[in-house]
């Protein structure tokens, strides 16, 4: 195998290999919005608690995301209609957080 051809295999491998980190990162962002879209049962958002972010009290907020608590090892769902911070952890504020269940 020459010099050239090596070049060409390894631009490949590097075009391939973006292409799948393209379709990982469109198939996370559909995921997500399917689950803040109520479209995925609870159980397979469990399964895959680790795909959502954490929640940190210092992003603005939308009705309907999901994050996940560390401190409790949940999911929680956002029910606050507008798009604020929220300061008390989701597993302290019932009125603005709604329980998706413990992580497996």
């Amino acid at each position: 195998m020459g010099l050239r051809h090596k070049k060409q295999s390894l631009l490949e491998i590097r075009k391939t290999r973006e292409r799948e980190v393209a379709l990982e990162s469109a198939t996370l962002f559909l995921f997500r919005q399917m689950a803040e879209r109520g479209e995925i049962e609870p159980s397979i958002l469990l399964e895959h608690a680790a795909l959502f972010e954490p929640w940190d009290g210092k992003e603005k907020l939308h009705k309907g995301c999901i994050r996940r608590c560390v401190e409790s090892s949940s999911l929680y769902r956002y029910l606050d209609t507008g798009k604020t911070k929220s300061t008390k952890s989701p597993s302290k504020d019932a009125e603005k957080w709604e329980k998706v269940g413990a992580s497996v």
